[in-house]
C-alpha cells in the first residue's frame, strides 16, 4: 500500500487553527474568522490534491496510508495507529472540507455582529478536524470489520429465523 505524508495535514490544519483561535482569545476577534476560513479552504485543497493523485493511480493501488505511531509493540506483534485514505473516504473528505468551507464563508457575514465569533470558528474547525479523524481512522479501519460482522449477523439471523420456522411448523 502506498504512503502519503499529506494525510496528517488534513487533520492537523483545522485542529491547530482551532487551538490558535481559542488560545489567542479576544486578540483574534478581528482576524480569527478569516484565518479559520483560509485554513478550511487549504484543508479542502489538500483533499483535492489527494483526490487527483488517487485518480492518477491504478484502481488496486489507489488507497494510501500514513503511519502516525506504533500503538502496541510486543515482540513481533505490532499495532500501528495510522490513517487510511481510499475511494470511499476521499468522498467524505471532500464533502466535509468542501461544505465546511462553504459554511465558513456564509458564517463570516452571518456572525458579523457577534463580538466573540472567533470562538464559533474555532469550534467549527475543531468539528471539521474531528470529522476528518473519524473518516480517516475509523471509517478506513473499521468499515471492513463492520461489513464482515454484518454478514455474520445476517447469516445467524437467517439461521435463527429458519430454526423458528421449523419449530412452528
Amino acid at each position: 500500500m502506498l504512503t502519503s505524508a499529506n494525510l496528517v495535514w488534513l487533520i492537523a490544519l483545522p485542529l491547530f487553527s482551532s487551538a490558535i483561535l481559542l488560545l489567542a482569545g479576544k486578540r483574534s476577534n478581528s482576524w480569527g474568522h478569516v484565518m479559520a476560513t483560509i485554513v478550511s479552504a487549504c484543508t479542502f485543497t489538500v483533499g483535492a490534491v489527494e483526490f487527483f493523485a488517487m485518480q492518477g493511480r491504478a484502481e488496486e493501488s489507489r488507497a494510501v496510508t500514513q503511519k502516525l505511531f506504533t500503538w502496541i509493540s510486543v515482540g513481533s506483534f505490532n499495532v500501528d495507529a495510522s490513517l487510511l485514505l481510499d475511494q470511499l473516504s476521499i468522498c467524505f473528505v471532500l464533502l466535509i472540507t468542501g461544505v465546511g468551507t462553504l459554511i465558513h464563508i456564509y458564517s463570516i457575514a452571518y456572525m458579523s455582529h457577534d463580538l466573540d465569533r472567533r470562538r464559533f470558528f474555532a469550534y467549527l474547525n475543531f468539528f471539521i478536524a474531528a470529522m476528518l479523524l473519524l473518516v480517516l481512522y475509523w471509517l478506513g479501519r473499521r468499515w471492513s470489520c463492520f461489513l464482515s460482522s454484518n454478514r455474520i449477523l445476517e447469516s445467524k439471523t437467517n439461521l435463527c429465523h429458519c430454526s423458528k420456522e421449523s419449530i412452528h411448523s
